[in-house]
């Protein structure tokens, strides 16, 4: 790395919460290491050009992205290619600077290629909200919270072709809890990624350096994958699904595609909007029952299950759009 300094290039589809969250390193000796290093080095980074998904419009309306927002705010110059694939060239004059760059690339929303993952002199690092080699692909969250899954963390990698394949920098854990959801999951992998991304930087600045800082090759052999989902990815049929698998489902889905089932009493596909996060294996005293639902004395509504009950608080009738408070709902 030359004395002058390097450039960074940040490739993101979303600006991340800037709150700071507490984070349990086990590399811990390894990082101070590492900033020890690059302090002594006397070099310095400087952030200068931002690369991002193109403004849409949703509604004829336009909706800036927010890091166009911030970008501009900072004065830096900023790159919306509608396909990175097909811009490499346009990328590369993009990002040319006396400095050597690096790039950090978080939630961007496409695959980048070899070209440009070759551009950069120290390459580019990913986050990745799994533990990698566990749920590579793009629906890492949505996956674990649907197999229930109770801890997870935040991966650093180095990009290669490979999706998710790259070696890894730096991992975070966090503990999932049982009414976590995907929402607040992304928002603690936001938090996560604030705060380590210096860490990950310097980190892989160092290791290419020929520091003792090295990066982990992962177990490719441990290895799984996530699917795309779709909106044919909402359709439940309780009677075949255990309550735990609902409510875990319901976790994961929350945002996309979010589940729904085909109810016999309301003659609609009903899409859940709320419920509670304990499978229920007691329905108290019951008022009304049918063979799909339970209303009880506490006007509790109760899905009926494979195993047990899921309690049901709101629903949207999707033939109609209208919401309904189940609690406040009568049966009879």
């Amino acid at each position: 790395m030359h004395s002058q300094g390097s450039d960074i290039i940040a490739l993101a589809q979303r600006q991340l919460d800037e709150s700071s969250h507490f984070l349990s390193l086990p590399e811990l000796n390894l990082i101070n290491t590492a900033f020890k290093e690059f302090a002594d080095t006397n070099q310095s980074l400087d952030a200068v050009k931002v690369v991002t998904q193109p403004d849409r419009t949703h509604r004829s309306k336009p909706q800036s992205n927010p890091i166009t927002t911030w970008a501009r705010r900072n004065n830096l110059d900023l790159f919306q290619p509608e396909r990175i694939r097909a811009s490499i060239d346009e990328y590369s004059s993009f990002i040319q600077s006396p400095n050597e760059t690096i790039a950090i690339v978080a939630s961007y929303g496409q695959i980048l290629p070899e070209g440009i993952l070759d551009a950069h002199t120290y390459g580019c690092i990913n986050w990745h909200p799994s533990l990698l080699p566990l749920y590579r692909g793009p629906t890492p969250m949505q996956s674990l919270l649907n197999q229930g899954d109770a801890n997870t963390g935040l991966t650093w990698i180095e990009m290669e072709k490979g999706m998710d394949s790259g070696p890894i920098l730096l991992q975070t854990h966090h503990t999932i809890k049982p009414e976590d959801t995907f929402t607040n999951l992304k928002n603690s992998m936001g938090k996560h990624g604030v705060d380590t991304w210096a860490i990950a930087l310097v980190m892989q600045l160092m290791s290419r350096q020929g520091s003792v800082i090295r990066s982990i090759q992962q177990d490719h052999s441990a290895a799984t994958f996530t699917p795309m989902l779709s909106k044919n990815d909402r359709r439940i049929d309780p009677k075949q699904s255990r309550a735990e698998d609902i409510i875990n489902r319901y976790r994961g889905y929350l945002e996309f595609p979010g589940i729904s089932f085909y109810s016999s009493f309301f003659g609609a596909e009903l899409r859940l909007d709320g419920i509670g996060f304990e499978a229920k294996t007691s329905v108290g005293q019951v008022v009304y029952e049918d063979p799909e639902l339970i209303w009880n004395s506490q006007s509790e509504t109760l899905l009926r299950t494979k195993d047990g009950c899921v309690h049901l608080k709101k629903v949207t009738n999707l033939s109609s759009g209208k919401q309904i408070n189940m609690r406040g709902f009568s049966f009879i």
